[in-house]
């Protein structure tokens, strides 16, 4: 893929073709692999890297923002806030975790089409097939507290 970036690009540039185009002519970019591998090429970043930073930057906005406006989201974000209150070890994590989760909230979208979980034993088609953006959780079968992988599906 590194070979054909510059043409790749000059595709996609001055084309400006529709995804699935570029998907059928390219269907390797769109592993995860290669996903993190463009976004390096093109930005000489890491792409978890970028993304672990920018979260560390905006949960505390976000964990605000969300405790301000709590009432006007329902159950469902008093319910995220309730649980980081709750913790009292790896708090990091934790208010990491509810940031994310209170997300699809915040944006009033659904928040069971947001967050996936599988078992291990599960094919990773079966689990993302209607998702366009989530985040997957994999879970030993005996064990759904948990997770022993977890995958952004873009």
């Amino acid at each position: 893929m590194e070979l054909t970036f510059s043409l790749r690009r000059k595709e996609i540039v001055e084309g400006q073709p529709m995804v699935s185009e570029v998907q059928e002519r390219w269907p390797a970019l769109f592993s995860c692999e290669q996903i993190s591998q463009e976004f390096c090429r093109i930005t000489s970043k890491d792409l978890l890297e970028s993304f672990r930073g920018s979260l560390d930057i905006y949960v505390p906005r976000l964990l605000r923002l969300y405790r301000a406006r709590k009432g006007a989201f329902g159950q469902k974000m008093e319910d995220v806030l309730d649980a980081l209150d709750e913790k009292t070890s790896d708090i990091l994590t934790h208010r990491k975790t509810a940031a994310l989760r209170g997300l699809p909230i915040f944006v009033r979208d659904d928040t069971s089409k947001f967050f996936l979980q599988c078992s291990a034993s599960d094919t990773e088609e079966q689990v993302i097939r209607d998702a366009t953006v989530a985040i997957l959780s994999v879970h030993e079968d005996d064990d759904a507290l948990n997770a022993v992988n977890v995958a952004v599906v873009l």
